[in-house]
């Protein structure tokens, strides 16, 4: 591994811990583990701290075998330790893994002591997102609802991409919008304003020359972030998740076809 994917991985494990990390050496739990599960990489990481020792007297090895089995499939992957040096100067075991995690996943992560067999186990679930739409709301006709529906997770860097075509060609175009955020109890919610999507379209397959753009698709982009992350059984720390989505986005065919594309689905 390259230093700098070491400081790439080391990056994503620290986002999702505590700014106090500082396990107590004395306490009776084994091990602290922090770190988030990354969908858009297809290596993990995560930091790995045995309560046991100083968090001041770190080994170059630590006594440790750190595993995760995927429920679904059954699949066991092992994990490598490593050692990496953080701002402030302390030294930290930065476990990493070849695996590559997506929704619907379950990842039974397990830290295991060499000497004792005392163990910390955290088992992270990714939940699935759902992208629904409906008919405009009232007071805009040439808008449509976009709701992403996903546990415990919010979205971030939304957009919406439009492909589309011209009536007398196969070959698609495609370009980004911005959905506008609305209140959606809970829920990841916002409005996409066709009309806005349709100038686009045609501006960008036949410029000054009349004609209907081809509705192909839409897509929801964006990253979802897990909120609640996975605390620690028989240790202390947690693990979230994080990973992009690209969902299609059902738009009805009376609210595409009223602001002007053909509805080519």
């Amino acid at each position: 591994m390259t230093r700098w994917s070491l400081l790439l991985l080391l990056a994503a494990a620290l986002s999702a811990c505590d700014d106090g990390f500082s396990p107590r050496v004395d306490d009776t739990r084994a091990f602290a583990l922090y770190g988030t599960l990354d969908g858009r990489t297809a290596r993990q990481a995560i930091r790995v701290q045995d309560l046991a020792g100083s968090v001041l007297d770190t080994p170059d090895r630590l006594p440790v075998t750190v595993t995760s089995t995927e429920l679904t499939t059954g699949r066991t992957t092992a994990w490598r330790d490593s050692v990496v040096t953080l701002p402030d100067g302390i030294r930290a075991h930065l476990f990493v893994a070849d695996l590559a995690v997506a929704p619907g996943d379950a990842h039974r992560i397990e830290a295991l002591r060499d000497a004792d067999g005392a163990r910390s186990v955290v088992t992270v679930t990714i939940p699935s997102s759902v992208v629904t739409s409906g008919p405009s709301p009232s007071a805009s006709s040439n808008a449509a609802p976009v709701v992403l529906s996903v546990a415990s997770g919010r979205l971030e860097g939304a957009r919406v991409r439009f492909v589309v075509r011209r009536v007398d060609t196969d070959d698609s175009a495609s370009f980004l919008t911005q959905p506008t955020p609305q209140e959606g109890g809970g829920q990841a919610s916002f409005l996409s304003f066709l009309d806005t999507a349709e100038l686009q379209a045609t501006s960008l397959l036949y410029g000054s020359t009349p004609g209907d753009p081809v509705f192909v698709g839409a897509q929801l982009e964006g990253v979802v972030v897990g909120t609640t992350p996975t605390p620690v059984i028989g240790g202390v720390g947690s693990i979230g998740w994080v990973y992009p989505i690209s969902l299609s986005i059902p738009f009805p065919t009376q609210t595409v076809t009223r602001v002007g594309f053909v509805d080519g689905r």
